[in-house]
């Protein structure tokens, strides 16, 4: 799940998964789903140049 930033750059990073991974956008989910995700889910990549 994505939280701001660019779809595009977030693509690019799972495209060469061995995993399957499923991109969502935080803000088009439903809550209860976000929460889960922030709870359970595994923090893949993190953006480092925030502005």
């Amino acid at each position: 799940a994505a939280e701001g930033g660019s779809a595009y750059e977030l693509l690019k990073s799972v495209e060469d998964s061995v995993f399957k991974v499923d991109v969502v956008s935080f803000e088009e989910i439903p809550p209860s789903l976000a929460d889960f995700i922030r709870k359970q889910g595994v923090l893949l990549a993190e953006a480092t140049d925030v502005t």
